[in-house]
C-alpha cells in the first residue's frame, strides 16, 4: 500500500473510482465521487446525473454511518466548482482531486480554505492548483512531467 502522498497514490485512487463507477460504465451519463481515507482506502462512492450530487450522497453516507471524520480525499470524476469545494470545506476534506478543469472560483475557495486542489490528473501530469505545500515537491518527483501552475489572479485583484 502507498505510505505517502504521491502521484501514484492518487492516480491509484482515481483507477479506483473509475473502477466502481458501475452507472457510468452502464450508461456513459453519470457523474462519481468518492471519499478516501488518509491510507487512500475508499470509504464510500457515490454516482449520480449531478456532480454536486454524488459528492452530497457521499458525505451523508459517510455521515450516516459516523466515519466523515476519516475522509481526507474527495475525488469527482467531472470539473470542480467553487460549491463542491465547500462541500469539502464543510466535510473537513483536506484534499480534492478530480479528473477535469477546477473553476477559478473553485481555485480562489480552495486557496482560502486551505484545502489541496488537484484538476486535470493523468499519468503524464499532477496539476496542483492550490496549496501545494501540502505535497512535497520530492513526493511528486515520481511524475513524469510535473506541473504547477501559478495561481489565476481574480478579476477584484486585476481591477
Amino acid at each position: 500500500m502507498y505510505s505517502h502522498r504521491s502521484s501514484e497514490s492518487l492516480l491509484h485512487m482515481i483507477g479506483t473510482l473509475q473502477k466502481h463507477q458501475e452507472t457510468f460504465k452502464k450508461t456513459g451519463g453519470s457523474h462519481a465521487a468518492g471519499i478516501f481515507d488518509k491510507k487512500f482506502q475508499l470509504l464510500t462512492i457515490r454516482e449520480d446525473i449531478g456532480r454536486h450530487n454524488a459528492v452530497d450522497k457521499c458525505v451523508g453516507s459517510l455521515l450516516l454511518k459516523d466515519h466523515l471524520k476519516n475522509g481526507m480525499y474527495l475525488l469527482v470524476s467531472g470539473r470542480v466548482s467553487y460549491e463542491i469545494v465547500s462541500k469539502a470545506f464543510l466535510a473537513k476534506i483536506q484534499v480534492i482531486v478530480a479528473v477535469s478543469a477546477c473553476s477559478s472560483m473553485a481555485v480562489d475557495f480552495a486557496t482560502e480554505f486551505g484545502i489541496c486542489l488537484i484538476g486535470f490528473i493523468s499519468e503524464n501530469k499532477t496539476p496542483i492548483n492550490a496549496n501545494p505545500i501540502f505535497f512535497q515537491t520530492k513526493v511528486l518527483s515520481g511524475v513524469k512531467k510535473k506541473y504547477i501552475p501559478k495561481r489565476m489572479k481574480t478579476k477584484r485583484e486585476l481591477n
